[in-house]
């Protein structure tokens, strides 16, 4: 598609070695393609015939881009380029996995098109599915428990309804101008959020706009297995301790974000996953969890007193428990 075209939305899909996700992610999308609307594949140079799934597509679909990279430039590299190549007024982020809820296009364009007001970052409500999508109705209730779309003026207010969310990719869009006022959005490469980075830098005005929308509009797979930290759990600490920590602790707060606030955020969202991840971890005898747990989670826990000192029982329970609690579970779950 053409720069000079009237696009209202780009939604970009990063990817690397997923194809079986993003045959689902892009058939979501494909089924409901209105006028003014981009979609923008950026392969991090897969080896699992990623290319050779969506090159058909190409000549059906002239609202369809593909960027292959010619060597891996890192998760981060490839969301940045997903922002610059991007066509559209918004820009949405679209994780390879996750699901484009029946509907939400056309919704997603009404809102941008019906609003005066000019937004900066809008939020997309979602729900959860473990691994399988079989429809909306069989997620889990919104994130989010509004009931009409909303115009924001407030940082303060807007993070009430984003939350922790806001580092979830596919949970917001961002006006492609507002990503044009971050100032070398290069220096946020290797934090694991650089489009979370990008939008509190590119919110940091008092006059910025935010938006929500109530319905809807991402199924986000929730599955552990397939996030990928089951088997890395370093990454797990380090992103969900460490750089996370950095975001929403340190540089959100730098960005005329409530420093209590985030602080809040942040340690509300540790205590909802960590307990289970660990005690999941454990279960599974992972054998070099502790040391990554000491060397990212622990220090990023460390920083907020009273959230290490609800987090440190878990850490400490022995394993062969852990493995006993799994194993009932899933006793009661086959159970006739």
């Amino acid at each position: 598609m053409k720069e000079n075209e009237n696009i209202l939305l780009t939604v970009a899909i990063p990817t690397y070695n997923r194809v079986e996700f993003l045959k689902r992610s892009l058939g979501s999308l494909l089924s409901q393609l209105e006028a003014g609307v981009e979609i923008l594949i950026s392969d991090n140079a897969s080896t699992d015939g990623t290319e050779m799934f969506v090159k058909p597509f190409l000549s059906q679909y002239p609202m369809l881009n593909y960027i292959r990279n010619e060597s891996n430039i890192g998760p981060d590299g490839n969301f940045l380029q997903c922002y610059r190549k991007a066509n559209g007024k918004f820009v949405l982020l679209l994780g390879d996995d996750d699901v484009i809820v029946d509907g939400a296009i056309k919704r997603i364009l009404n809102y941008i098109q019906s609003h005066s007001v000019e937004t900066d970052l809008v939020f997309l409500n979602h729900v959860f599915f473990d691994k399988k999508y079989t429809g909306l109705e069989n997620c889990t209730k919104p994130f989010w428990n509004g009931k009409k779309d909303l115009i924001l003026y407030n940082k303060k207010d807007f993070m009430q309804i984003a939350k922790h969310q806001l580092t979830y990719m596919s949970a917001f869009m961002l006006q492609k101008s507002a990503f044009l006022r971050v100032e070398n959005p290069e220096k946020y490469m290797g934090t694991s959020f650089i489009h979370a980075c990008i939008v509190f830098e590119a919110t940091k005005g008092a006059d910025s706009c935010f938006g929500a929308i109530a319905f809807p509009c991402i199924a986000q797979n929730s599955a552990f297995e397939d996030s990928g930290f089951a088997s890395h759990p370093e990454r797990m600490f380090q992103v969900f301790g460490q750089s996370e920590e950095f975001v929403y602790c340190e540089l959100a707060p730098s960005f005329g974000y409530n420093k209590e606030q985030m602080g809040e955020i942040y340690s509300n969202f540790i205590l909802s996953s960590w307990p289970r991840t660990i005690l999941s971890l454990k279960a599974q005898n992972n054998k070099n969890w502790k040391e990554m747990y000491m060397k990212y989670g622990r220090p990023a826990l460390m920083k907020h007193p009273a959230l290490y000192r609800r987090i440190r029982p878990y850490a400490l329970f022995p394993s062969w428990a852990a493995r006993l609690i799994r194993n009932a579970k899933r006793k009661i779950q086959h159970k006739p």
